[in-house]
């Protein structure tokens, strides 16, 4: 599942260990909006 593992391990540490992953999230909220 999309974003499971930003919410386990927290966004401020996944901006550092998986930038595009966090990219895709966002692009993902806002295309979901």
């Amino acid at each position: 599942p999309r974003g499971e593992h930003r919410v386990a391990r927290g966004p401020h540490v996944v901006m550092y260990t998986d930038p595009l992953g966090v990219a895709r999230a966002i692009l993902e909220h806002a295309r979901a909006r």
